[in-house]
């Protein structure tokens, strides 16, 4: 049976729509939903993208550890995808 793990580091507007939403997914499918909501802001020079990856990977971690999880897929939505190729490519 697999758990919905979902972090919101609330960097974005749409961040709370984005939770509401997988926590009704989650419901719909019968799903135990963790949702974590690590401070992510970056220090003075340091890249606000790897700040916020950082975060979010500790903590999955920390929600899967805690929900006795031992293996994790991870999705992103379109918008993050053309960002990352963005930031890739320069």
């Amino acid at each position: 049976r697999g758990h919905a793990l979902h972090v919101n580091h609330g960097l974005q507007e749409a961040a709370a729509l984005f939770e509401t939403h997988a926590r009704e997914t989650a419901s719909k499918l019968g799903v135990p939903f963790h949702v974590a909501h690590p401070h992510a802001r970056h220090a003075p020079g340091e890249s606000p993208e790897d700040a916020a990856r950082r975060a979010r990977y500790a903590a999955i971690a920390t929600l899967a550890g805690e929900a006795g999880v031992s293996a994790v897929l991870l999705a992103q939505h379109a918008d993050d995808q053309v960002e990352t190729l963005l930031l890739a490519l320069s």
